[in-house]
């Protein structure tokens, strides 16, 4: 994939965490609360990008790319 900003070829990775409930992006001053769901974090205009899960037992991981020259990640969801 080509970076947006300066066209240069992207590195293909993931994004993860280890012992997680689920990974999502929240929107600034937004929280999901301490059991999140699908519905909860889609309430507070949040995207579930992983999970969520009951436990912390879990690794989450979602395709990402990243450049270099511009230290972006970009990932699809």
């Amino acid at each position: 994939m080509k970076c947006p900003y300066c066209e240069k070829e992207m590195i293909s990775g993931y994004i993860r965490t280890e012992g997680a409930n689920g990974l999502f992006f929240m929107p600034e001053n937004q929280d999901y609360g301490i059991f999140p769901t699908k519905n909860g974090v889609e309430k507070k205009g949040g995207v579930v990008l992983d999970g969520p899960y009951l436990t912390r037992f879990h690794d989450n991981c979602i395709a990402a790319y990243q450049c270099e020259k511009c230290k972006k990640i970009i990932v699809t969801y």
